[in-house]
């Protein structure tokens, strides 16, 4: 984890914004994956920058529809590497696969479902 945060304030110039600045911009970042397990330490350590979870999964064949857990795990570890390694990014989960994707039609609608859209994506597929 040490070379991720030496890495970040590479990247981002620390000097300039002053290592403890409030005031530095939230980034918000879409992880398209297979959703979140909310329960996972990970998340439940930045909890606060989980800002919305959405599922585009289609209901079961019991009627109910999935409920943006995480089946795999896969969308789990990378929000929780993401909250690590990015702390100024604020997270923003679409659970658009369990095991395989939804239609690539309907990932591209993903956008039009979160507000403010995020600026960046992240994406399994």
């Amino acid at each position: 984890m040490e070379t991720h945060q030496l890495i970040y304030e590479q990247v981002i110039d620390m000097d300039q914004i002053g290592a403890s600045d409030t005031r530095r911009p939230r980034i918000r970042v879409a992880v398209l994956d297979t959703g979140l397990d909310l329960g996972h330490p990970a998340i439940q350590a930045n909890a606060e920058r989980i800002k919305d979870i959405k599922s585009w999964l289609p209901p079961s064949e019991s009627g109910r529809r999935q409920d943006s857990g995480d089946v795999s795990g896969h969308g789990t570890h990378i929000t929780g590497l993401l909250l690590d390694i990015a702390p100024d990014c604020d997270v923003y989960i679409a659970q658009i696969a369990d095991h395989q994707p939804i239609s690539p039609d309907k990932i591209a609608k993903v956008k039009d479902d979160f507000t403010p859209f995020p600026q960046t994506l992240t994406n399994k597929f």
